[in-house]
């Protein structure tokens, strides 16, 4: 009965929430079909990144809007037009995108670097210098010599280069897919441009860039997949050293890249001896050298159905861990249960403050920024009627309450997933005996993209809002 009571309150509580959409700040995008690619944050300015349609064709002009916020709020939109032989895609009939089609990147304040990628049968890329709403440097290539695909990174050394990985296939029964690495200066021209493959079938899965070094997450598929992290010169000419990893039971199943200011961060997972999977964060200087390490304890209550779904921000003055707590069957069969975000500061890696939101939403994205007090989450809502449409919103929350429940304990550790034994010195000599890097050349067109400055019309309302679907195309649904 008291179970019964509770569960009736909660729910009651939930609903006043739910209703209060003033105090959540909902704003949506109508007329276009549109999906947010990328958010970055400079100081006290947002940028938003989005590829937008206002018809039914997606074989016409796509928009790429990058939409700023000061202090959270909306201000301007840089509009930027690249006719459809330089940039393309037909992602808008899909559930969400394969491909990092944008990419922003502050390099100022008030100046970014943009990157659009045209993958598959297009295969362009564009950089853009933007600065004040005017275009400093534009620069388009051509890849389709090299077939490129949907694996791609992009990182940012903050000082000088923004590398570009992808997957393709040159001469594909001779080497299957392969890896190509491109270095830009922030002007867009190319440093350096290189092949990076086996005689396998290989792919990047993750990167991360520092004013002297590269790493890069390097997947081999022999007959069994081999996993190693490779470490490159910033020139990209030389492999410095390999750190292999998914070798056996107590070793990394997955890697993936954070930096903590100036430290490499591995975020990672591994099956321990018992066969427990354990979840850990390793922190190592530029060089590679090992520093710390953290077993991340789950303090969320979890059972096989919850999930814990977060992001954290690295900021100056410590980690923000945003996220909700949802289902898998929300995640894997689009449900719309409402959740509320929550909030958790660490101070190396130590919990010192933590939030829960008040408004509970339906709209869940993994854009989100923790700024000034408040948390900015932006993201497309997909609708669904005979077709797809996909629509923009952007919400600022503010309205929180203390909690004393973080979403995780971080538990010091003596575990160096880059140990080096003999295991993995036989391991390293195999990837670095099987890897070549050749200079590759790249062909350069002329860039045909232009930008101006406009202001949307940004509306009050919640993303399934019957005025806001009348307004928005609806393409034919394909999803891959």
């Amino acid at each position: 009965m008291k179970k019964s009571i509770l569960s009736f309150l909660f729910l009651s509580f939930a609903f006043v929430f739910y209703g209060q959409t003033k105090e959540a700040e909902i704003q949506v995008l109508p007329g276009y079909t549109a999906m947010v690619m990328d958010v970055a944050e400079y100081e006290d300015t947002i940028y938003e990144a989005m590829l937008a349609l206002s018809d039914n064709n997606d074989q016409n002009q796509i928009n790429i809007f990058i939409n700023k916020y000061i202090n959270a709020k909306y201000d301007s939109t840089i509009s930027i037009d690249i006719p459809s032989e330089q940039f393309q895609t037909g992602e808008f009939r899909e559930n969400s995108s394969h491909y990092e089609h944008l990419k922003i990147f502050p390099v100022a304040k008030d100046e970014f670097c943009l990157t659009v990628y045209a993958a598959y049968s297009n295969c362009h890329f564009t950089f853009l210098r933007i600065k004040e709403g005017k275009i400093l440097s534009k620069k388009t290539y051509n890849l389709l010599d090299s077939k490129s695909y949907e694996s791609t990174n992009l990182a940012y050394n903050g000082k000088d280069t923004i590398y570009f990985t992808y997957n393709g296939q040159e001469v594909f029964k001779e080497s299957n897919w392969d890896n190509w690495i491109i270095a830009f200066d922030l002007d867009g021209n190319v440093k350096n441009y290189v092949k990076l493959y086996t005689k396998y079938s290989d792919e990047i899965s993750d990167m991360i860039a520092f004013p002297d070094y590269v790493y890069i997450t390097q997947i081999f598929y022999k007959s069994e997949s081999f996993y190693s992290v490779l470490k490159l010169s910033s020139d990209l000419k030389t492999i410095i050293d390999v750190f292999p990893y998914k070798y056996g039971n107590g070793s990394p199943r997955y890697v993936e890249f954070y930096k903590n200011t100036n430290k490499l961060v591995l975020n990672y997972g591994i099956t321990d001896f018992d066969g427990n999977s354990q979840s850990y964060i390793s922190e190592f200087s530029p060089e590679g050298n090992f520093e710390t390490s953290y077993n991340i304890k789950s303090l969320k209550e979890m059972n096989d159905t919850d999930v814990y779904m977060g992001t954290p921000q690295y900021k100056k003055d410590g980690i923000y861990v945003s996220g909700y707590t949802t289902t898998w069957e929300d995640i894997f069969f689009s449900k719309e249960n409402p959740v509320n975000y929550d909030l958790s500061k660490y101070e190396d890696y130590e919990f010192k403050e933590g939030y829960i939101y008040s408004y509970s939403s339906k709209y869940k994205s993994s854009n989100r920024i923790y700024t000034d007090g408040k948390l900015f989450v932006s993201g497309s809502y997909n609708y669904k009627n005979a077709g797809i449409s996909k629509i923009a919103y952007h919400m600022v929350l503010k309205d929180k309450t203390k909690t004393d429940i973080p979403p995780y304990e971080y538990i010091k550790s003596d575990l160096n997933p880059f140990e080096k034994n003999e295991i993995t010195a036989a391991k390293s000599k195999e990837v670095r005996d099987a890897v070549k890097i050749e200079k590759y050349k790249i062909k350069q067109e002329e860039s045909l993209a232009q930008a101006n400055i406009i202001k949307l019309s940004w509306i009050s309302a919640l993303p399934d809002e019957e005025k806001v679907i009348s307004t928005i195309p609806v393409l034919p649904f394909s999803e891959r």
